[in-house]
């Protein structure tokens, strides 16, 4: 009996030792589970931390590309500003130049009619000088016949 008591103790301490070995092995699995558990919680808290940089990045970037959309936008508005500036500009001085050429124009034709008026003012005034000496030599003339016809009738 003493042997079977010894044997149980031996298999109760066994058992006991199992327990211990089993309960040691559930600890250290829990501790691999919790360490494994940690290790991909610090993954994925990482996974974040990396995605989160991506997209800040990727937002960096369209910033960056609307930025220089929105600058070419600008010189294009700009360049189409000065063009316009540059067309009235334009425009202004064709109009100066063909208001300059009619105003020359009308000068000229102004400067024609007064040479014409000039003209036609020494003309009538030749023909009245003629006219006068036409009738100035027709009262000599009739003079010069008075006075032989006075001459004749004293004779």
């Amino acid at each position: 009996m003493k042997i079977l008591e010894r044997q149980r103790i031996r298999e109760e301490k066994i058992k006991i030792k199992e327990e211990a070995i089993k309960a040691k092995e559930i600890q250290a699995q829990k501790i691999r589970e919790e360490k494994e558990a940690e290790r991909q919680e610090r993954s994925r808290l990482k996974e974040i931390e990396r995605q989160k940089r991506a997209d800040e990045e990727q937002k960096i970037r369209e910033a960056a590309r609307k930025l220089k959309y929105e600058e070419e936008k600008l010189r294009e508005t700009e360049e189409r500003l000065r063009q316009l500036e540059i067309d009235r500009q334009q425009e202004i001085e064709r109009q100066l130049l063909t208001e300059q050429a009619e105003q020359r124009e009308k000068e000229e034709e102004l400067r024609l009619k007064e040479e014409k008026i000039k003209a036609a003012e020494k003309e009538k005034l030749l023909k009245e000088k003629e006219q006068r000496e036409k009738e100035e030599e027709a009262r000599k003339e009739e003079e010069k016949r008075k006075r032989y016809v006075d001459i004749a009738k004293v004779d």
